[in-house]
């Protein structure tokens, strides 16, 4: 393989969505998603460590869609990038029903934290890649005009 091919452009938006997104979602990754406070004790989770390692699983998706970007694979890119939005879904619904489940035991005893966010907003920006790639494969791909007659 020619290193020399290989041309990202930076000022196209879906890859700037995706780059964006890759970063957000492995920051959320390392970064507190959860804390607990009950009485003078509090503890904070991520996923990396505490939601099953499901933090792991983001790093190495979200390595893959960039590698799969620099390399122009638009196909196999597609599908990696849509399932790392369902693992981000998963993971959104897991830790808002844990949120929720400890703070109806003890009320404000659970809160959201910085990573939470961030999960959401990089699971958006792939969203958004993902519908700005396939209309410029659309457009790309558009029936030829008609003659008239």
């Amino acid at each position: 393989m020619d290193l020399k091919k290989i041309k990202v452009d930076f000022k196209d938006p879906a890859t700037l969505c995706t780059l964006g997104g890759c970063v957000l979602i492995f920051l959320a990754s390392i970064l507190p998603i959860t804390k607990i406070k009950v009485g003078g004790s509090s503890a904070s989770f991520n996923l990396a460590g505490d939601y099953s390692h499901h933090g792991v699983v983001h790093i190495i998706l979200v390595i893959a869609i960039v590698v799969l970007l620099v390399l122009g694979l638009e196909k196999i890119f597609s599908g990696v990038a849509a399932a790392e939005i369902i693992w981000a879904i998963i993971d959104i619904r897991n830790v808002a029903s844990d949120v929720s489940d400890s703070n109806k035991l003890i009320k404000g005893a659970a809160s959201f934290q910085i990573g939470f966010f961030f999960l959401i907003i990089g699971a958006l920006a792939l969203v958004g890649a993902l519908v700005l790639i396939s209309m410029k494969a659309k457009k790309s791909t558009s029936a030829p005009a008609q003659p008239m007659m």
